[in-house]
């Protein structure tokens, strides 16, 4: 199997690229921000295209924060569908845990989904990110607290009855799982993938320097066969 590039601490990355990005070690120590490293220095710049077109051709590694059904994606893996099918396996699944005023009132909400223009470009797209950051700093907590992801809770969120049942189906994973670099996208980054693999290199450099992740897609399924592990939290 080709090696998965980790994108959170260089694993999987030839050594060429630690031992360029170790020439500018004393840069790395005097900024706290990646921007600043990079600013118009054209030999860094170039360091982070290269890494960038090399995982693009390679395998990176996906981290996928989630409140699902125990052993579910370990045997399916992760589905890439969109709104309404998420609605309808939900409802053939949990229904019964609501009453019939909560079932309309969940739908009306959910109708009203496709006109968020912000939430409609989750449809066929699979969330994650390439580094665990979101654990620490707190945003992945509504994902691994509530069930389903943000195309089941995100538009009833001010219904806290409702909420607080969702709290109690599924379990909080981190799912781990590969994907080919040029499949996925590092949302609003060029040469996202470079960026982010420079940003943990600045990090192991000078540990006070703030960390660059970004919300990423990928627009097809994860088989099971591309689940590397998943941490039950």
């Amino acid at each position: 199997m080709q090696k998965i590039i980790h994108l959170d601490t260089m694993e999987g990355l030839p050594e060429k690229f630690i031992k360029k990005l170790g020439k500018h070690d004393d840069t790395f120590k005097s900024y706290s921000s990646l921007e600043e490293v990079v600013g118009d220095d054209n030999e860094i710049i170039g360091i982070i295209e290269s890494i960038n077109e090399y995982c693009t051709s390679h395998w990176i590694k996906g981290y996928h924060y989630t409140r699902a059904d125990m052993n579910t994606i370990q045997s399916e893996g992760l589905k890439c569908r969109n709104s309404e099918q998420i609605h309808e396996a939900f409802l053939s699944k949990y229904s019964s845990r609501f009453d019939p005023e909560e079932l309309v009132l969940m739908k009306e909400c959910w109708s009203e989904f496709p006109k968020w223009s912000q939430m409609s470009s989750r449809d066929h797209r699979i969330f994650f990110n390439a580094t665990t950051n979101a654990q620490r700093c707190g945003g992945a907590d509504e994902l691994l607290g509530i069930y389903g992801g943000e195309q089941i809770y995100f538009p009833l969120l001010q219904h806290e009855g409702i909420i607080q049942k969702l709290r109690q189906i599924g379990t909080p994973q981190l799912v781990m799982f590969r994907t080919e670099g040029k499949k996925a996208e590092a949302i609003g980054l060029h040469n996202g993938w470079g960026k982010i693999a420079c940003s943990s290199y600045h990090q192991m450099v000078n540990p006070q320097s703030s960390i660059l992740d970004a919300d990423c897609i990928v627009k097809d399924a994860i088989p099971a066969k591309d689940i590397l592990t998943i941490e039950y939290l």
